[in-house]
């Protein structure tokens, strides 16, 4: 299987992959370096703000997306080890757990 196609199988799967978080990233990092490269090299001031401003949006969407990748791996973690010890998992912090019957 070439790379093009363990892409594009990758991309068609259904569900979510850990797996294409790099790319995620990489595009995303090219989308600020393009948008900063674009207000910084501009003259024109509506310009440089709407690309700030997507600059931004682009850096914090980035950040987002790692952070709950993140989380996501340690509930999953949490989970798992819970499963294996035959306890329930603690819930998150702050949260309290009703039983609804």
């Amino acid at each position: 299987m070439s790379a093009g196609e363990w892409a594009i199988n990758l991309i068609m799967a259904p569900g979510s992959s850990v797996q294409l978080l790099p790319v995620i990233n990489l595009a995303l990092a090219i989308v600020i370096g393009v948008m900063g490269y674009t207000a910084y090299s501009t003259d024109n001031g509506a310009v440089q703000l709407h690309c700030s401003v997507m600059s931004f949006l682009a850096l914090g969407l980035c950040v987002v997306i790692n952070w709950f990748v993140g989380e996501y791996q340690k509930a999953k973690a949490e989970q798992e080890a819970a499963g294996d010890s035959g306890a329930e998992p603690e819930p998150a912090s702050g949260a309290s757990r009703r039983k609804i019957d």
